[in-house]
Parts: structure tokens; C-alpha cells; sequence
């Protein structure tokens, strides 16, 4: 699966409708009972930006050592908020250069600087889906799955393709997923 270019991820943006009501609890709570649903082992948490821990403290995939970190962060938009972006590892930022940066530029949202959730996962085996023997056992598999299961519950998200972070031979352990 290829990734749309920027300009068509501007144009699906344009179409997202903020969410009405409390999104980062609202969020939150979708988040744990995807987690509860495939008995991944992990507590989501709604942090203040001030409050994330550093990277070097997070969990580490045993593959590569990399942060086995999962995000979420907020954007406003048009008088309401939507999910900016769930993402993975050690991009947490507000950069204008970004992908998500660039979405929200070309609709005309800035970043919510308050608040974001965070998942540190324990124990995972890879970054890659390709390399877990579990198809939870890898940080992009469960990125994948809290996405699209967000996007499932109606939840907006502006980068809507933000999570879709596979190899080919990844896809195709993800495509018997139920989300």
C-alpha cells in the first residue's frame, strides 16, 4: 500500500469534521478498550506536553532497541478538535515541516500544545511487523490497530495516514486484523 502524496492527505483533511465533545477523553477511553479487546498489555495516558517522560526512559522493542512509544496528538480546528496524528516513536513535535505540520498549514489548524496520549508498551519484539512472530508483538502493528480502530469509532483524524507505518510483507500479517 502507497501513501497518498501531501496534496491528496491535504484535501481528505479539508473533509474531517471536529469532534463534539471532550475528544482527548473520549480518545482515551477508545484507546484503552482497543487495548482491553486484544489483551494488549499497555495504560494509555492523557499527559500534559510538559509531563512526557524522556525518551531514554521509555521501553525499547527487543529487535533493535528502539522507543516502543505509540502517541496521539491533538489539533484545533475550525471552532472544534480533532486527532492531529497517531504516531510512534520519538516524533512527538509540533514541526511545520512535518507531514501532519503540513495538513494542518494547508487547512488552516494549529497544534494543540496542551495535552496528548501517550502508550509506552512493554516487552515489545520489533518495530517491524514483518519480524514479530505475534502481529502484536510489534509497535507499527499496534499504531496500525489503534488507528484504524479510531477511525472505526468515527473518531477525525487530520493524517489519517499517519499510522499506516508497514512493509509490504507487514500488510499482509495486518490484513486479517478485526478492528
Amino acid at each position: 500500500m502507497k501513501k497518498p502524496d501531501l496534496k491528496t492527505r491535504i484535501e481528505k483533511a479539508k473533509e474531517v469534521q471536529p469532534y463534539n465533545g471532550d475528544i482527548k477523553k473520549e480518545t482515551l477511553k477508545l484507546v484503552e478498550a482497543a487495548l482491553k479487546d486484544k489483551k494488549i498489555d499497555a495504560k494509555p495516558k492523557l499527559v500534559k506536553y510538559d509531563d512526557v517522560p524522556s525518551y531514554e526512559s521509555m521501553p525499547r522493542d527487543k529487535d533493535r532497541g528502539c522507543v516502543s512509544l505509540i502517541f496521539i496528538q491533538f489539533s484545533r480546528i475550525r471552532g472544534g478538535e480533532c486527532i492531529a496524528v497517531v504516531g510512534a516513536g520519538k516524533d512527538i513535535g509540533f514541526s511545520d515541516q512535518s507531514v501532519t505540520g503540513k495538513i494542518l498549514k494547508g487547512i488552516g489548524a494549529e497544534w494543540d500544545r496542551d495535552e496528548l496520549i501517550i502508550l509506552p508498551i512493554n516487552n515489545l519484539e520489533s518495530v517491524s511487523v514483518a519480524k514479530a512472530k505475534n502481529v502484536f508483538g510489534s509497535r507499527n502493528a499496534i499504531e496500525h490497530y489503534i488507528g484504524e480502530y479510531l477511525l472505526e469509532k468515527k473518531m477525525p483524524i487530520l493524517n489519517m495516514y499517519s499510522h499506516k507505518n508497514f512493509t509490504e510483507e507487514g500488510w499482509e500479517k495486518l490484513l486479517s486484523l478485526k478492528f
